[in-house]
């Protein structure tokens, strides 16, 4: 039987906002699916995240609250292309889907969110054949943009961009072991 040179890799990433001072920090965590071939690896990246410390850094004042786009949630699925450029050090670019979104009780308890096109750019290499250590570049979208309101508070939600740096440490594992 022939070998399938699919691997996954499964982890997570920790990080922050990228441009701006964020003090909860971002966090992720991550499910790789990759198939290998002559010319290198191309794979989907499934991942969800959102504030590394729990809580939000929005700001109230007069009755209304506006969320910080810092603190939107997020999930994406993107595809990439690994490139060796040397025996221990790959290249990464990515593009794929991206949301991100708030989970507020406004207008019956509704969750805004936004969909987005999702690029990015990760550095990275591969220890003993387990693990995936890499530096993660990633353009999310943009936040929702939304008004409503919450009892008698006006919460705002303005549109922003959403650029995020990950250090992504990940348990990688052959599907030929399993099968």
């Amino acid at each position: 039987m022939e070998a399938l040179n699919i691997f996954s890799e499964v982890g997570f990433g920790v990080g922050n906002v990228l441009g701006e001072e964020h003090p909860k920090g971002r966090a992720e965590l991550h499910l790789n699916v990759l198939k290998s071939y002559n010319f290198g690896e191309l794979g989907l990246d499934f991942s969800t995240g959102g504030n590394f410390i729990p809580g939000t850094t929005t700001g109230s004042e007069n009755n209304v609250e506006t969320l910080s786009p810092n603190d939107a949630k997020f999930y994406s699925i993107t595809a990439f292309y690994r490139l060796r450029i040397s025996k221990d050090i790959f290249l990464e670019p990515r593009a794929g889907y991206s949301s991100l979104y708030h989970s507020v009780l406004v207008d019956d308890k509704r969750t805004i969110n936004a969909s987005n096109v999702s690029y990015g750019l990760g550095v990275g290499t591969t220890i003993a054949n387990k693990f995936s250590v890499s530096l993660r570049y990633q353009h999310l979208g943009n936040t929702p943009e939304y008004t409503g309101t919450q009892d008698m508070t006006t919460i705002i939600s303005n549109a922003e961009p959403m650029d995020v740096v990950l250090l992504r440490v990940s348990y990688r594992f052959n599907w030929n072991t399993i099968f």
